[in-house]
This record gives structure tokens, sequence and C-alpha cells, in this order.
């Protein structure tokens, strides 16, 4: 998520979760501020006044879980494919030691396969 956000809101039959990636986003849920960062989670209730704000200057990155679902389009319409997300985490991962631990090489899409 770029800087900036969306005005405060209320779902009538959705309820919304989003987990944060990477980055900091400032949530305000029932009048409560909350700033978010990396591992966190915060939901947000049916019926509950709620926005975001990426206030930090630097971009973001974050899941969005909604139930009942019905909200999809609009998400594809300004966000990043998961697959994307899953693929940068993963190759984030495998750049690290951590593959050495596990005794096995990684090569990105990137790389020359041989």
């Amino acid at each position: 998520m770029p800087p900036g956000g969306g005005p405060p809101h209320v779902h009538s039959r959705e309820e919304e979760g989003i987990y944060i990636l990477e980055g900091e986003i400032t949530f305000t849920v029932d009048g409560e501020k909350i700033v978010a960062k990396a591992v966190a989670f915060v939901n947000m209730p049916v019926g509950i006044p709620h926005s975001l704000k990426n206030e930090s200057g630097n971009p973001a990155k974050m899941l969005i879980f909604i139930a009942p679902a019905g909200l999809k389009q609009m998400f594809f319409e300004f966000g990043v494919p998961l697959a994307k997300v899953l693929h940068e985490l993963f190759e984030a991962f495998c750049s690290r030691s951590q593959t050495a631990f596990y005794n096995w090489k990684y090569e990105s899409r990137s790389q020359k396969m041989l």
C-alpha cells in the first residue's frame, strides 16, 4: 500500500481483518487509533467505523481477509495478487541462511536455470 489511505467507512455485512506483512499502517477502529507494524493483525467487525492509512511515507504490504466474500473485485482493482506476494516472501526466505539449515538450494526465477 503506498502512502495515503481512505476515509472512515462501515461495512454492513463484511468483517475485515488485515495482517501486516511489511511496513506500518495506522488504523482507526471505532474511534481507537492503532499503529500496526509487520506481523500485527487488526480486525474490523461488521458495523464498526474504521479506516486505514499509510502515514509512514514508505510502502506497506498486507493480507486482507473479508468474510463473507463479495468485495474481491474492489481489491483486484488496486491490489497486488497474493501469488506475487507469496513468491516475494519465498524469495526473501530463500535468500537468507535458512536454506543452509535445511541443506537445499533454491534458484530464483531471475537466475538462469542450469
